[in-house]
C-alpha cells in the first residue's frame, strides 16, 4: 500500500568556497540511495540539494581568485550541479542561497518571526569561526591561543573576538517544547546517542542565537 505522507530527503547546502569532493560525493550519493530506496516504497520522496554561497569565506575565497562574488559562485555552484549529473543523483530541487526563490522567503520568515517578537534586534560579543561560520561559547575556546578546545569536528579550530549590532532568534523560549516533541517522538532524532545529547543540550538551558551578520556585505540583506 502507498503511503500518501512525503518523504523528504535533503543533504547539506554546500559552501563554494571550494569545488566538489570525495565528502560532498557521499553525502550526495547516500542521499540519491534513500530517495531511490523510498520510492521503491511508494512515499513519493522529493531530493533537496544545493549550495551555501552567502558566507564569508566564500566571499574570502572569491577575492582570492580575483573575481566578483556573484561571478565566482555561479561558477562554482555550476561545477556542483555538473558533478551530481555526472554521478547520476536524481535530486528533486537544486536550491542556491543567491536564488531569488530563496531570497524572499528568507526575508519573508524573518519578516514574521520580527513581527511575533521571536526575532528581536540586540549586540552580539563572542567567539566566532570564519572557516566553520560557527559561534562558539566561552567555554569552548581558549581564549589565550584562539582556539576552539570543545570536542567535536571543531576543534582546533581558530577564532576571533567579535562585537557586533545583530538580530537574535529567541530559541531560550523553545526548549521546553523542543524537549517534549523529541522524547514523545523517539524516531525524531536517530541515532539514539545523538537523541540523549540533544536533549542534554538543552536540559542545560538554550541561549537565543544570532541570525545576521553584518561584517560581509555579502548576504541577504535584512528586510526593511
Amino acid at each position: 500500500m502507498t503511503d500518501t505522507k512525503r518523504y523528504y530527503v535533503t543533504t547539506p547546502i554546500y559552501y563554494v568556497n571550494g569545488s566538489p569532493h570525495i565528502g560532498t560525493a557521499t553525502t550526495t550519493l547516500l542521499a540519491d540511495a534513500v530517495k531511490r530506496y523510498e520510492r521503491m516504497r511508494g512515499t513519493n520522496p522529493f531530493f533537496l540539494t544545493g549550495t551555501d554561497e552567502n558566507a564569508r569565506k566564500v566571499l574570502e575565497a572569491a577575492q582570492e581568485a580575483g573575481k566578483e562574488p556573484m561571478a565566482f559562485v555561479d561558477e562554482v555552484s555550476k561545477r556542483f550541479v555538473d558533478t551530481w549529473r555526472f554521478l547520476d543523483c536524481d535530486y528533486d530541487q537544486f536550491i542556491r542561497t543567491t536564488d531569488p526563490r530563496h531570497v524572499f522567503v528568507v526575508q519573508e520568515i524573518f519578516r514574521r518571526l520580527l513581527a511575533t517578537g521571536d526575532i528581536y534586534k540586540g549586540v552580539y560579543e563572542g567567539w566566532y569561526s570564519v572557516k566553520d561560520e560557527t559561534f562558539f561559547r566561552d567555554t569552548d575556546v581558549d581564549a589565550a591561543t584562539q582556539t576552539v578546545i570543545a570536542e567535536g569536528v571543531n576543534k582546533g579550530a581558530s577564532v576571533e573576538r567579535v562585537q557586533e549590532d545583530a538580530y537574535f532568534f529567541r530559541l531560550s523560549a523553545y526548549g521546553d517544547r523542543l524537549k517534549a516533541h523529541i522524547t514523545a517522538n523517539p524516531d525524531f532524532l536517530l541515532p539514539p546517542t545523538r537523541r540523549n545529547e540533544v536533549l542534554a543540550f538543552i536540559d542545560e538551558g538554550l541561549r537565543d542565537i544570532t541570525v545576521t551578520q553584518n561584517r560581509t556585505g555579502w548576504g541577504i540583506p535584512v528586510p526593511g
